[in-house]
C-alpha cells in the first residue's frame, strides 16, 4: 500500500490534511524571499533599466526550500549588490532570474563573493583607535 500526498507544502498539508511533517522533512516546503534593489544604489537605475527589459522589477520573491535556493536568486541578488564597475556583467545577471538567459546553470559571480567576504571581515575590527 503506498499512500501520497502529492508535492505540497507544510501549509498545504495542515489546511487540507491536518497535519504536517517534522520539521525538515518535507522536501517540497518553502518560503518566499524577498529581495530588492537599494534606491541609494549608484547604479540603481541601470540595474531597474535591465531588469524591466527582462520582465522583472525592483523588488522579486523568490522560494527558498530545505534542498536549497534557486539559481534565479542568487542572481538576482549578485546584481542587487554588484558593484557599478560590474556593469559588464550586469546584463547576464539581470537575464538569468528571468530564465531568458544562455548563461550557464552554473554561473558564479567571484568578484561579489570576494568583496562581500571582505566586508563581512572588515566589519567584524572595531573602528575606534
Amino acid at each position: 500500500v503506498f499512500l501520497s500526498y502529492g508535492k505540497k507544502s507544510n501549509g498545504e498539508l495542515l489546511l487540507s490534511y491536518g497535519f504536517v511533517p517534522r520539521e525538515g522533512a518535507n522536501p517540497c516546503d518553502s518560503v518566499e524571499l524577498s529581495v530588492s534593489l537599494k534606491k541609494f544604489d549608484q547604479s540603481y537605475k541601470e540595474k531597474l533599466e535591465l531588469l524591466k527589459k527582462y520582465g522583472l522589477s525592483g523588488s522579486q520573491c523568490f522560494p527558498i526550500q530545505i534542498t536549497g535556493w534557486p539559481l534565479e536568486l542568487m542572481a538576482y541578488a549578485y546584481l542587487a549588490v554588484s558593484h557599478p564597475s560590474m556593469i559588464a556583467r550586469s546584463e547576464e545577471m539581470a537575464a538569468a532570474p528571468s530564465n531568458k538567459s544562455t548563461a550557464k546553470k552554473d554561473s558564479r559571480y567571484p568578484e561579489i563573493e570576494e568583496q562581500a567576504l571582505c566586508e563581512s571581515i572588515v566589519s567584524k575590527y572595531n573602528n575606534n583607535l
